[in-house]
């Protein structure tokens, strides 16, 4: 430091020791840049205000009497204060503007204006300078920064997706942005200078008009929704806010608006609120009880059936646990709690059955099915109850009728036991009576052989032929009797080994031919009653032949959940008017000379053929032979070559 200079900081600090309180008070009272300086230009006291200008806000005032911290924007000031110190320290005041630099705010190659008033007073034989700085008057800087500032907002507001528009008080549209345009489909000029309400349907101005008038008073207007009008005449839902515009005497003279299209948020929630209404009515409506309760038991809402069910009104039910209502009767309490506990752990439970004790003191038997749910963020559950009164009627009767239908089914069976028993019973007691006759006969035939004349003989032979008529029915009556109750087990038959083995038992004369067509299948049934079948078919066919070519044919065919069995002859044929009499006992329509004909073959056929579930018919004309056929239900078949 220089000797000057260590001088003049003596004399700063000896002036600094002088400046009394009030001046210092009075200094950070202005509400502007101020300061208490010495004769030489140094600052002895500045306020906050100046301090904040140059850069040393914050920092205590200097005791020594040196520049303040910020020296750039000090040494900028000094030299200007300078000149007018030196009026006030010959006339008492002086007034004038000083020239700044960058320092103070102004750009390069301008200059900002300070306006400084200066006062000057003795205190203890020192001069004490007190310096205000008017407002900085950074014409040209302040205005290109505003430019600056506004083309920066009107770059973002064009930029926005939002409506942005800006109003008269009256209404009048003074701008408007890009996405204003592209909304309504106005241009600019179309726009500019027309009143906002008429872009908005007429149902809507009133709302509209006072929003504008409320931010004309200065308020500010939030969320006002309307309907406005394109220019190709379409609607479009707006949600708008509103803002007034003050200027620098705090009088509002234009609005600000910024709105939304949300006409698509509009649409989905119209659509929600339909989709709401339609599952409201779905619910209220529904054919089946549906009621809403929470995790603890308490009702929350339900339907119209209900309300049917219980007897109650739900206004009567909500709020309270249906738990404790009495609803259920004690004994199935713990069954409600336990499905109300699976619902707490997320788990549906149903269907389970209770009985609901009705308002009217009647009961009902119901079906529950429970699902928890989550509406508004909260875990529910939502009930679904069915009456089952007519079913558990139904499920008595059908237990009643089974019970019967069991003590029938017994009685039958003893019936038929008895019936079986019987048929033995006189089947042998006939039968000994028969054999006694015929031994008889042969007798009488050998001891009277040289008495007899052929009337005699002719007689005799008719009734050994009786006897042995009267033997085969017997036979057949019990054959008849026994289907259906042997030991037969049910296997995999090949019927065309079956038949083969029949044809080869029956012996078919020279003139008839029997042949089997295509491929026979595996059926599940039993077997000896099955080849029974085929042998009364396949018999019945060559006994009635009456071609001296005669041709029988054994065919199956496929019929989806059955097998068809055919026995085709070109004999005789049948007369249509007979069809309903083969199957039935005793019924034969040829007569018969050789005794072995008993009218039972058909009617077994029909037996077999019922107890495996199948079913029997013919197909006939007269001379132009018959078909005989029946059906087995498939089960578990096999075709030969996968049976080998």
């Amino acid at each position: 430091m220089s000797e000057d200079q260590k001088q003049m900081s003596a004399d700063g600090r000896q002036a600094s020791a002088a400046v009394p309180e009030w001046a210092s008070a009075l200094t950070e009272a202005i509400p502007a840049p101020a300061a208490v300086m010495s004769p030489d230009g140094r600052i002895l006291h500045a306020n906050n205000c100046l301090r904040l200008i140059v850069g040393d806000e914050g920092s205590p005032n200097r005791a020594d009497g040196t520049p303040l911290a910020g020296a750039e924007g000090a040494q900028e000031l000094l030299p200007g204060l300078r000149r007018l110190l030196d009026s006030a320290a010959r006339t008492g005041s002086a007034v004038g503007d000083i020239p700044l630099g960058p320092a103070w705010g102004s750009q390069a190659g301008s200059v900002a204006q300070v306006h400084a008033h200066v006062l000057a007073a003795t205190w203890d034989r020192c001069l004490l300078i007190l310096v205000t700085i008017g407002q900085v008057a950074a014409a040209e800087a302040l205005q290109r920064r505003l430019g600056d500032s506004e083309s920066r907002y009107r770059q973002l507001l064009q930029a926005s997706t939002d409506l942005v528009f800006l109003m008269e008080l009256d209404g009048t549209l003074a701008s408007v942005n890009r996405s204003w345009q592209q909304r309504t489909g106005y241009a600019l000029a179309e726009g500019l200078g027309r009143n906002g309400v008429t872009f908005v349907l007429p149902e809507f101005h009133r709302a509209c008009r006072e929003a504008l008038k409320r931010a004309g008073a200065g308020q500010y207007v939030e969320d006002l929704e309307f309907r406005a009008l394109k220019k190709d005449g379409t609607h479009i839902d707006m949600m708008v806010n509103l803002a007034p515009v003050w200027d620098g005497q705090g009088r509002v003279v234009q609005i600000i608006g910024a709105g939304r299209d949300i006409t698509e948020f509009k649409r989905a929630q119209q659509e929600l609120k339909n989709s709401e209404e339609r599952l409201r009515i779905l619910f209220e409506y529904a054919p089946d009880a549906y009621y809403l309760n929470d995790l603890k038991g308490m009702f929350l809402d339900g339907n119209k059936a209900a309300e049917e069910m219980c007897g109650y009104k739900k206004e009567e039910l909500i709020g309270k646990n249906f738990l404790k209502l009495g609803l259920l009767p004690k004994n199935q309490l713990p069954k409600a709690a336990g499905a109300l506990a699976k619902n707490a752990l997320g788990r549906p439970v149903g269907p389970v059955e209770f009985r609901l004790n009705r308002k009217d003191g009647s009961q009902v038997d119901v079906e529950i099915r429970t699902y928890p749910v989550k509406i508004g963020g909260q875990t529910v559950v939502l009930g679904m109850a069915r009456d089952i009164s007519e079913r558990k009627k139904a499920e008595c009767m059908l237990e009643a009728l089974n019970q019967n239908l069991k003590v029938t089914i017994a009685d039958l069976e003893r019936s038929n036991q008895e019936l079986r028993d019987f048929a033995h019973v006189a089947a042998h007691d006939l039968k000994a009576p028969l054999r006694g006759i015929a031994t008889i006969a042969e007798w009488v035939e050998q001891d009277y052989a040289d008495k007899l004349d052929p009337p005699g003989r002719e007689n005799l032979a008719l009734l050994r032929q009786r006897v042995q008529r009267m033997t085969v029915m017997i036979n057949g009556i019990l054959r008849y009797a026994e289907i259906g109750h042997g030991k037969h087990a049910v296997e995999d038959v090949d019927t065309a080994q079956v038949v083969a083995e029949v044809i080869e038992q029956i012996g078919a004369p020279p003139h008839i031919a029997i042949e089997v067509e295509g491929r026979l299948p595996v059926v599940s049934c039993e077997r000896v009653p099955l080849a029974q079948v085929f042998l009364n078919l396949i018999s019945n066919a060559v006994k009635y032949m009456d071609k001296p070519n005669g041709r029988i044919r054994v065919m199956a065919a496929d019929e989806g959940e059955v097998w068809k069995f055919t026995v085709a002859d070109n004999g005789m044929g049948i007369e249509e008017r007979h069809f309903d009499r083969l199957f039935q006992m005793f019924q034969t329509l040829a007569p018969c000379t050789n005794g072995d004909s008993t009218g039972l073959g058909l009617a077994m056929v029909k037996k077999i053929v019922q107890m495996h579930g199948g079913t029997v018919g013919v197909e006939s004309k007269p001379g132009r032979g018959s078909k005989f056929f029946f059906t087995l239900p498939k089960q578990k078949e096999r075709t030969r070559d996968e049976k080998h």
